[in-house]
């Protein structure tokens, strides 16, 4: 959804309504709310960023939202713009994606990605480079950091779209190129996770295991052909090359395709066995996500507990009540009993009276 770019390109390519700014208090602060998020405006569009992704080092952040784009200026540097040397200049100059140039990308990176997981090429920052050069044979003057900015705002919209359409109450919202990206980035885990948690549980989507076991047939293949090929190395440096080798990338990448780490010594045991595969943390949103539940569950603890001691002291005073009328109705079931006594006395004297004057007449 956001790239940065340079500021001349805001300046000299830009219409003005496209330009937006970032909501700020009467000092000049920005208003980041309580889920971590500012609040950018241009004119008639409203919308919401991470404030931990926004890298103010940067003059200009670009975000797409929907099929426009809007550009929001974080910095005045009128310093830096003077010493800019021509050379940097060039270097960082606009470029407007079209959709043949857009298509022509998705095309490049589907091919070569494939060299970066076949170990062909051993950081994404070549990968760029290797795709940049590619769209200039074309006719595409682009450079590898317009290119890794463009994957990333691919990347995020299409991961806003599929996050959009599993919500419910939500109207069913789309993204460029949705196809293409489907195909592409389909089967990330941090797009399409293997497993789900809810009230049922945790859930393995069976889609995603079937997915896993192709790629794990696909792993064995490439390591089966790679050993043939060493057959003179020792078979545990060759292990801890290709962990170390795995590793490395993860570290570069960041977005690595293949979240895997092939434990050592596998391949020296049974090469027909699948490599355990181990996702990757996950500690950006979902920690945020996480901590947020944590703090409702505790507030709702805690409501359930002062509902349930009024609850008790209710029950207290029903009970203290109900004592007090049981001591009041034994009371007067007493009073009535003594009552009842002494009438009875009474009229027994009064029937021996009327017995004496009968007897006497």
């Amino acid at each position: 959804m956001a790239a940065y770019v340079d500021e001349n390109r805001v300046n000299n390519h830009i219409m003005e309504d496209l330009l937006g700014s970032i909501v700020r208090d009467e000092a000049g602060n920005i208003i980041v709310n309580e889920d971590g998020f500012v609040t950018c405006i241009s004119k008639d569009l409203s919308f919401q960023i991470e404030y931990n992704e926004i890298d103010f080092t940067k003059d200009t952040l670009e975000c797409t939202v929907g099929e426009k784009r809007v550009f929001i200026k974080l910095n005045d540097n009128e310093a830096n713009k003077e010493n800019c040397s021509s050379s940097d200049l060039d270097i960082n100059r606009a470029f407007t994606w079209t959709d043949a140039s857009t298509k022509l990308f998705i095309e490049l990176y589907k091919e070569k990605k494939e060299l970066l997981t076949n170990r062909k090429i051993k950081t994404r920052k070549i990968l760029w480079q290797r795709i940049c050069e590619s769209m200039k044979m074309q006719g595409f003057d682009v450079t590898p950091t317009q290119v890794e900015n463009k994957m990333k705002s691919l990347e995020r919209s299409y991961k806003n779209m599929i996050t959009n359409n599993k919500q419910t109450g939500r109207g069913r919202m789309t993204c460029p190129y949705e196809r293409e990206l489907t195909e592409l980035l389909g089967y990330k885990h941090n797009v399409e996770p293997v497993a789900v948690s809810g009230k049922e549980g945790t859930v393995i989507r069976k889609d995603r295991v079937s997915t896993f076991q192709t790629e794990a047939r696909e792993e064995e293949i490439f390591i089966d052909a790679n050993q043939k090929h060493r057959q003179n190395v020792d078979t545990n440096h060759y292990n801890n090359e290709t962990t170390l080798s795995l590793q490395e990338d993860l570290d570069e990448g960041g977005e690595s395709s293949v979240n895997i780490m092939l434990q050592k010594n596998t391949i020296s045991q049974n090469l027909s066995k699948v490599p355990q595969k181990s996702a990757r943390t996950q500690v950006g949103t979902t920690g945020r996500v996480l901590e947020k539940c944590h703090k409702t569950l505790d507030t709702l603890t805690e409501n359930i507990l002062i509902e349930r001691n009024a609850k008790l002291d209710v029950q207290k005073q029903i009970l203290a009540e109900y004592k007090r009328i049981s001591t009041i109705y034994e009371d007067m079931a007493k009073t009535i009993k003594e009552q009842l006594t002494t009438a009875n006395n009474l009229r027994q004297e009064r029937n021996k009276l009327l017995r004496d004057l009968v007897s006497l007449d």
